[in-house]
């Protein structure tokens, strides 16, 4: 059994094709403020969600099965395939409305 991950991994914005230079200018880094705000608009969304929820959604980001995840939390599989998608739902939706989500898109 795997041991509960305590960070997420991040995989975005890594380049596909390693010949292309990146300037400044480029979306693929964004600038300190706008990774500010990607920050705040993702952990006060992330914390309103319920214990529960925030532990599988971090356990799916780190690409445990469910399977594993259900294992981990000694919860049935079912449950944790309903809580997965409702709480992707929920988080997606909380995002799309958070204050900060205008200023990005």
């Amino acid at each position: 059994m795997k041991n509960y991950p305590g960070n997420i991994k991040h995989n975005e914005g890594i380049p596909n094709d390693t010949n292309h230079q990146y300037s400044p200018a480029d979306k693929a880094f964004p600038n300190h403020t706008e990774i500010q705000l990607y920050e705040r608009l993702f952990w006060s969304t992330f914390s309103h969600l319920t214990e529960i929820s925030r532990k599988i959604l971090l356990l799916h980001w780190d690409n445990y099965s469910i399977d594993e995840i259900s294992e981990i939390l000694n919860v049935s599989e079912a449950f944790v395939e309903k809580w997965k998608l409702l709480s992707t739902h929920i988080f997606i939706k909380a995002v799309k409305n958070h204050e900060d989500y205008d200023q990005l898109h």
